[in-house]
């Protein structure tokens, strides 16, 4: 089962189908994307070095998750730059994503025709960081078209965007690309 699917339990009827269909289970989704980096270069240094993706203008994306332990692993393939993360549910009812050396816990909030994450906790080497120094996160998705729409913010306390991106995916069985795998339910 995904991280969002036990975090979401019942909630997950209420998601839109092509939200329902990346969180239900596994699979791989293609896309496309937008990612715009910092406007300051040492932002754009440290943007690099945690993990988080170059700028891109609307180029294929390509996003693999997989079962890994009790959570789950996604890759996202922007243009030519990978991102991975770890994904878990805690013991607290919120998703921890792990990018880098950066954890972010955040809340699923379900709301009208999709969902929002709302940060909780942020850690750093294990370390909780004070709220005054947390990364401000705005993500939210929805249903579009019939195709899953994502918008991520990503800014720092006094000194701006680190990145934002935003795009889509095709989730939806019959409009899975390719020979990507179909979402599968766990068993």
């Amino acid at each position: 089962m995904t991280p969002y699917a036990m975090l979401l339990g019942d909630r997950m009827a209420a998601l839109p189908p092509a939200c329902r269909a990346l969180h239900a289970g596994f699979g791989a989704f293609e896309g496309r994307i937008a990612v715009t980096p910092a406007d300051a270069g040492a932002l754009r240094l440290l943007a690099r070095a945690v993990g988080l993706p170059r700028a891109a203008r609307d180029v294929p994306f390509r996003l693999v998750t997989e079962a890994d332990g009790q959570g789950a692993r996604w890759t996202r393939e922007i243009g030519i730059t990978r991102m991975v993360s770890r994904l878990d549910a805690t013991k607290d009812g919120l998703l921890a994503e792990r990018l880098g050396l950066i954890r972010v816990d955040t809340r699923l909030v379900p709301e009208a025709g999709g969902l929002r994450l709302g940060a909780e906790r942020v850690m750093m080497l294990g370390v909780p960081l004070p709220r005054a120094l947390w990364p401000r996160v705005a993500a939210r998705e929805w249903q579009e078209a019939g195709l899953y729409r994502f918008d991520v913010s990503i800014a720092l306390p006094l000194l701006g965007r680190l990145v934002s991106y935003t795009g889509h995916l095709h989730t939806m069985p019959a409009r899975n690309v390719g020979t990507l795998a179909q979402p599968s339910q766990d068993l």
